[in-house]
């Protein structure tokens, strides 16, 4: 619940003040530390820092992906969990 009141709070938690950037990706792996986590799942990169405490695998399972793309990662994950996202998944 912490973390829903967060996201609700107006509180910028991208870092960007709203704005939409493009990010190379040199510039994504500069992002790779637990206080500025960038990761990048399917194309759309994701800054992950305010969420490293509210993670439910935790900060180690997020800091896998830092600085980089995630997608195969956090398929891997969803896909053991009979996630949506996973092709095939009723």
């Amino acid at each position: 619940m912490d973390w829903i009141r967060l996201t609700k709070s107006g509180k910028d938690l991208t870092g960007l003040k709203g704005r939409l950037i493009e990010v190379t990706e040199e510039e994504l792996k500069t992002h790779n530390t637990k206080d500025d986590c960038w990761i990048c799942i399917r194309g759309f990169v994701y800054n992950v820092s305010p969420y490293m405490e509210y993670h439910p695998g935790g900060e180690d399972e997020l800091m896998r992906a830092a600085g980089s793309d995630g997608t195969d990662l956090f398929d891997q994950v969803r896909c053991d969990r009979k996630s949506k996202y996973c092709s095939g998944a009723e």
